[in-house]
């Protein structure tokens, strides 16, 4: 039983002082006309030291639209903009139709990852 003890203490422990995941804050405008986002999830992947950001995009105008960014701002806990990715540009959305857009950017280990993304999607020639 000592011996059992003694071999689930180091990993108690190890387990109890690991990274501390905490809840990230997805922001973005809710309007329902033109080019807008309707919905955002995020995950990160620890393997990879990757954060992914996937936004669905509709299209309520009555045109295509090809010309378009999604920009992702990942703010820190003091408020502050620490990185900051685009993604979309050569994709094309019909009038009514939704896509879905995915920014990556990379950060070292899960307490780095922001704790707000604030989401825009913009047409660059209007």
């Amino acid at each position: 039983m000592k011996k059992l003890l003694f071999l689930c203490l180091p990993l108690a422990l190890l387990y109890a002082c690991g990274e501390k995941a905490h809840k990230t804050e997805l922001i973005f405008d809710k309007t329902a006309d033109g080019l807008h986002i309707t919905s955002a999830k995020d995950t990160f992947n620890a393997f990879k030291s990757q954060y992914y950001v996937s936004a669905m995009i509709k299209n309520d105008t009555k045109e295509v639209s090809s010309t378009f960014l999604v920009t992702a701002k990942y703010v820190d806990g003091a408020g502050d903009i620490v990185a900051e990715s685009t993604a979309g540009a050569g994709r094309a959305i019909a009038p009514g139709d939704s896509l879905l857009i995915e920014n990556t950017y990379s950060f070292s280990s899960n307490k780095d990852v922001p704790y707000k993304v604030k989401l825009s999607v913009k047409d660059i020639l209007k």
